[in-house]
């Protein structure tokens, strides 16, 4: 049974303001702003910047995880890449992990080049985490995360090229995990 949570760590005491999340994006996504730095506003990660720009290395993993634990939660859903630090913490706090791949909501699924990047992306993150997890005997990555809610922001004649795609990035993990599948 999988008892789980979502997991999208900030550094203690800090809001989303602090590193980049405002209350209004123009292209409608209150998640999706970083800071432009040239204009004292905020710009859309629609536009082509990172989504989350702050620092995660202060995040406190062993108190978050332990607090998980206290609440008898068994699996972490992320949006973003996991990174090693979190794998660890997470085998040491016998959670699960869904691990996150975020893709952009306004892609254009039916351009060959914007695929293909993806793709590379995707089968690089997964071999990554799975050379790590083999190496240091940490299995904790339950299944990946492709995207999020995209499906409901895709344009109506792309849906077929959006799913497609997430099948070919199913089968690029299928083949990179190899036998620890």
């Amino acid at each position: 049974v999988i008892k789980g949570v979502g997991y999208s760590p900030a550094p203690a005491y800090t809001f989303p303001s602090q590193f980049g999340w405002c209350e209004y994006c123009p292209a409608g996504n209150s998640w999706c702003a970083y800071p432009d730095k040239n204009n004292d506003g905020y710009v859309c990660a629609s536009d082509g910047a990172p989504a989350n720009v702050f620092d995660r290395s202060d995040v406190d993993l062993d108190r978050d995880f332990q607090l998980l634990n206290d609440m008898h939660i068994n699996t972490i859903r992320t949006w973003d890449p996991v990174t090693e630090k979190l794998l660890e913490a997470a085998s040491a706090h016998e959670l699960k992990v869904i691990a996150g791949f975020r893709i952009d909501p306004a892609t254009k699924y039916a351009d060959d080049a914007t695929r293909q990047n993806i793709l590379n992306k995707f089968e690089q993150y997964v071999k990554n985490v799975s050379t790590f997890k083999n190496s240091k005997n940490v299995d904790v990555i339950l299944f990946w995360n492709i995207g999020n809610e995209n499906n409901l922001y895709v344009e109506e004649d792309l849906v077929d090229d959006m799913y497609s795609l997430f099948n070919e990035m199913a089968e690029k993990a299928h083949a990179a995990e190899g036998s620890s599948y």
